[in-house]
């Protein structure tokens, strides 16, 4: 069900904010988070008999609510965030010059003179 409500959102939102913002703009985690959270909250918060209204509602009024709805929402909230560029790795030392001694070496030769 939970998967039939974000395709729904996604949609209204790509009718009112167009392709290419929810393709390339939109967070599907953050929307499907907003939508776990806040469908608890409202059943919770609104009683079932305000419900009744959408139950009466025709499709095509359903849609148009669904698009209402979509113009006033706060993309902002719903927009990915891109990882910045990847910092390049320190150049590594090779063994050559800088040979590693264990400390058990070193007191071994310190015993030994």
């Amino acid at each position: 069900m939970a998967y039939n409500v974000v395709a729904l959102v996604k949609a209204a939102m790509r009718a009112v904010w167009g392709e290419a913002y929810v393709e390339e703009q939109l967070s599907l985690y953050y929307l499907t988070l907003e939508v776990s959270r806040v469908s608890w909250g409202m059943m919770i918060a609104i009683p079932e008999s305000d419900w009744d209204v959408f139950r009466t509602m025709t499709t095509k009024q359903f849609g148009d609510v669904m698009l209402q709805l979509a113009q006033h929402m706060n993309t902002k909230k719903y927009t990915k965030h891109k990882r910045g560029p990847k910092k390049k790795p320190t150049k590594k030392i090779s063994g050559m010059r800088n040979h590693h001694l264990s400390t058990a070496r070193i007191l071994a030769a310190r015993v030994e003179k």
